[in-house]
């Protein structure tokens, strides 16, 4: 079984990754927001501009959007390597300084209730 030290230790890894990915995903929501409040403002000031513009509300949009979708998954991807990787470090036995070995006994012919395999000559 986990140790709560362990599993802190594992929360506390969680939470930074998902603080260093949030912030990065912030710093692209910022951009994308600026970028569209700054079309919105160039549209006030003259209403017939060029399709420069509209192109950049689109990529600036899109900007918005990877910066959302990168906190989500980000954080997400975060849960999962920590989960994982302590979920495997119990299962090996690394956790109990012994190393857990199953072997798989492999099952003759007849003992599965099948034909008797031939005599070897």
């Amino acid at each position: 079984m986990v140790s709560w030290g362990k599993a802190f230790r594992k929360a506390l890894a969680y939470v930074i990754w998902t603080f260093i990915w949030g912030f990065i995903g912030i710093l692209l929501v910022v951009v994308g927001i600026l970028g569209v409040l700054s079309y919105g403002l160039s549209r006030l000031a003259s209403p017939y501009s060029s399709s420069w513009a509209a192109a950049s509300l689109l990529i600036y949009a899109a900007i918005l959007a990877l910066g959302l979708a990168l906190m989500k998954l980000a954080s997400t991807a975060s849960y999962l390597k920590i989960s994982t990787e302590m979920i495997v470090e119990e299962i090996s036995g690394q956790t109990d300084g012994r190393r857990r070995v199953y072997r798989i006994r492999r099952v003759g012919r007849e003992e599965r209730g099948g034909a008797a395999s031939p005599p070897e000559r």
